[in-house]
């Protein structure tokens, strides 16, 4: 399944449109990032989950995200 199909409906889709006053946060670095996290999660031997919480959008244009905390499960 392509991340861009499966990103509306999951149930924080909200975040990239913005919300109580605050920008929208920017969509494509957090489909490119989805991406690249998707691609190296897979690259890994024996991973079977990997969380990432909280990862912090920056505004749109913003090209930047941040990832506080990750855990990668074998």
């Amino acid at each position: 399944m392509r991340i861009a199909t499966f990103l509306p409906s999951a149930p924080t889709f909200w975040l990239p449109l913005g919300r109580r006053g605050q920008p929208p946060a920017d969509e494509d670095a957090l489909l490119a990032a989805a991406c690249a996290l998707g691609d190296r999660f897979l690259g890994l031997q024996g991973a079977r989950e990997l969380e990432i919480n909280p990862l912090f959008v920056h505004p749109r244009g913003s090209k930047r995200l941040v990832a506080v905390d990750a855990l990668v499960k074998t």
